[in-house]
């Protein structure tokens, strides 16, 4: 978003602001949650991430409040703590957008809209459980993620993006498999070269026996 662009957005935003803030129409604070998206989402777009997340948390204050469960804003605030580097905060906010849609899925088990965001809550779990090294949980994050993109008739995550990630994740967990492999055979040599060593016998004039022989098996990976 260019700056003029930027100026302009938040401008329309503190006129609504300031109508809503004289107004007492009942809809007044669903309004200010999508008043509090949108300034959240403006500033996210100029990577203003700490404004961003300070009206994306408002927004879910007063959602808490109405007892609200909101995808969308969930995933709003689990994209920009992933920005920030807070994975562990963010898959919190991803796995809240994972409920929520199964929650809804169980009321409307067809309905595209939740497909969609079921794809996008999915995805965005998969994503932070990969920063935080939790391979097999995001793999199965991702494929659950897949499977909702097939159920719509257009792509809500890029189909190749979903099949980069779940390879990507395959890989990593097979190099993990093949290191763990390693690592065993190299302890079970050492423990087989402490048994097979031969043990000093006492002292005998002043001189200690070597051993005769030794056998170190080492894992070339």
């Amino acid at each position: 978003m260019h700056k003029e662009q930027f100026d302009t957005a938040l401008s329309l935003l503190q006129k609504l602001e300031s109508l809503l803030s004289n107004s007492n129409i009942d809809t007044k604070w669903e309004l200010r949650i999508t008043l509090f998206s949108n300034y959240s989402c403006v500033h996210k777009s100029k990577h203003n991430y700490f404004n961003a997340l300070k009206y994306v948390e408002k927004a879910m204050k007063i959602e808490n409040k109405l007892q609200i469960e909101s995808v969308t804003t969930r995933l709003n605030a689990c994209a920009i703590l992933s920005e920030l580097k807070q994975h562990a905060k963010a898959f919190k906010y991803a796995s809240k957008a994972v409920s929520a849609v199964k929650k809804g899925l169980k009321e409307e088990s067809t309905s595209v809209k939740l497909y969609m965001l079921a794809s996008l809550s999915y995805f965005s779990m998969g994503t932070q459980l990969e920063h935080l090294v939790k391979y097999e949980q995001a793999l199965t994050a991702y494929v659950a993620a897949k499977h909702f993109n097939s159920l719509l008739g257009s792509e809500t995550v890029s189909t190749k993006d979903l099949e980069t990630a779940i390879l990507d994740i395959e890989s990593r967990l097979q190099h993990r498999a093949t290191n763990t492999l390693c690592e065993s055979l190299s302890r079970a040599s050492r423990t087989r070269h402490s048994e097979w060593s031969v043990k000093p016998s006492a002292p005998s004039k002043g001189k200690i026996r070597k051993p005769t022989f030794a056998h170190v098996y080492r894992c070339h990976c």
